[in-house]
């Protein structure tokens, strides 16, 4: 059997891609679930538990967001009694690993395998999007999600199959009952449907109906839930307040995008997204006109019309992403005029991609050194928290201080009445629980190194005095745990 020279360099073709998508699979595969169990829950991860002791309705609609992470924890319950780390976290990395490949597909099927492959690596080696994945929060979930929801819209516009509106409005009914994040996206989509009504045999009448038909779908799906949530009275009492402090600001806090974004990716990524985003507007403006768009949109309302964006930024990130891919593919191009040039810029470009991987790898999988709570080296240079004076939302990181183990020493004194420690009461009381005493008269005081809560002093009154107890992994000191009479515990 003769293959024709176009038929093989189809193969060949193919099989790059398979290698591509087997080289994003591993990288990505790794930075999500390596190490997953090994941190204990942080804050707002435990917020988003499902309480075994309240009816699953009345829980959902108290909470502050769409109730898709509380019913992954719900789930989740059913087979772990004490939320196992590894088995809570899981739902959310595989949705943060398939968002990735959603992702590559979506942008494959706009631009080619090259923008989607190089977009898809500065995605997947992204801080933000490694961290969202290896925690217990929604910002996985409403990716994959919405990402789905584009992907189907732009199959729509290729194939001119409705079926994929109404897929598309299914998918973004999950992606805003996970959270209201995925509004950013919208502006997207509906270029999508300019394109589809725009182009095709179909009539606009027929293509109005599918389309009113596929939002009445996803307004019954959303608003099930949304219409309840908002007539709750916990909605007025605690979802209202946490919209204006995001709006109006901490009293005290400074926020700075560029600071919070450095947290996650400290070094390289800020220049190199910076510089190549800027090529492609210089130079490829028309062609990634639509991506612009998007990027301008949660760009200009998180940065303009919100005092705390938070790590809520990663909704222009993501589309910065493919702004990004653009400058680096228009760079090697240009540089492939010359031999020897375009071997310096591929290599360039391959190093600073496997210094991100590498980075986030040293961020938030390796633990000997844990940042962001100590400073790190990350080759020659030393990553560390910016001052204490600017807002900081901190999540996924590698934490673990040993509280299980504080919690044993701590069940086996009877005297224990009280916790108090120096870290996030949150945390602490999640893992800490004394057992009910027949002669309470002590406080368990917990000192943890490099708390969460960004407090390093101890309490005045066990700063001199030897702890009963101090957990350590390797020389490191972890915690230590004082036992306080009650009479000297407010000291």
């Amino acid at each position: 059997m003769i293959m024709k020279v176009g038929n093989l360099g189809t193969v060949l073709n193919k099989r790059k891609e398979l290698l591509a998508l087997a080289f994003l699979f591993v990288t990505s595969f790794v930075l999500r679930f390596y190490n997953l169990s090994y941190s204990e829950f942080q804050g707002d991860e435990i917020r988003a538990l499902y309480d075994r002791g309240t009816p699953l309705w009345d829980f959902l609609i108290a909470q502050k967001k769409g109730p898709i992470q509380f019913l992954a924890t719900y789930f989740v319950s059913l087979a772990s009694a004490d939320y196992d780390e590894l088995l809570t976290r899981f739902p959310f990395a595989l949705a943060g690993l398939l968002s990735v490949f959603v992702f590559y597909f979506f942008i494959k099927e706009l631009y080619g395998r090259r923008i989607a492959f190089i977009s898809s690596l500065l995605f997947s080696f992204n801080g933000f999007f490694v961290a969202f994945s290896r925690i217990v929060q929604y910002q996985s979930f409403t990716l994959l999600f919405s990402l789905l929801g584009l992907f189907c819209l732009s199959k729509l516009v290729k194939r001119n199959n409705p079926v994929f509106l109404v897929l598309s409005a299914l998918s973004y009914a999950v992606a805003f009952l996970s959270h209201y994040d995925a509004a950013f996206t919208v502006v997207f989509a509906l270029y999508f449907l300019y394109l589809w009504v725009k182009r095709g045999a179909r009539t606009l009448k027929y293509k109005l109906v599918w389309t009113f038909s596929s939002l009445v779908v996803f307004l019954l799906l959303t608003c099930s839930f949304y219409v309840p949530f908002v007539l709750n009275p916990s909605f007025s009492s605690g979802t209202t307040s946490y919209f204006e402090t995001r709006l109006k600001g901490e009293e005290g806090k400074t926020t700075s995008t560029l600071i919070t974004y450095s947290v996650y990716n400290p070094l390289l990524s800020v220049y190199l997204l910076a510089l190549s985003l800027m090529v492609a507007l210089l130079f490829c403006f028309r062609k990634v006109l639509p991506v612009v768009v998007w990027f301008a949109f949660p760009f200009l309302i998180l940065n303009f019309m919100v005092s705390v964006p938070g790590t809520h930024i990663f909704n222009y990130v993501l589309p910065a992403s493919i702004l990004s891919a653009f400058g680096l593919d228009f760079i090697a191009k240009q540089a492939s005029k010359n031999k020897a040039f375009s071997y310096v810029v591929a290599l360039t470009v391959s190093l600073a991609l496997g210094f991100l991987f590498y980075q986030s790898y040293v961020i938030f999988i390796d633990h000997t050194v844990e940042y962001p709570w100590f400073e790190k080296k990350i080759l020659v240079f030393t990553a560390k928290l910016p001052d204490d004076k600017y807002h900081l939302s901190l999540f996924g990181f590698p934490y673990n201080r040993s509280l299980k183990l504080v919690n044993w020493l701590v069940w086996n004194n009877p005297n224990v009445r009280d916790i108090q420690s120096n870290e996030n009461s949150k945390i602490v009381r999640f893992y800490v629980q004394p057992l009910p005493s027949l002669t309470p008269n002590q406080t368990a005081y917990v000192y943890v190194y490099g708390a969460q809560s960004l407090m390093k002093t101890k309490k005045s009154i066990v700063s001199k005095q030897n702890p009963d107890a101090v957990f350590y992994r390797g020389s490191v000191p972890l915690s230590e745990v004082f036992f306080i009479k009650d009479q000297n515990a407010s000291k």
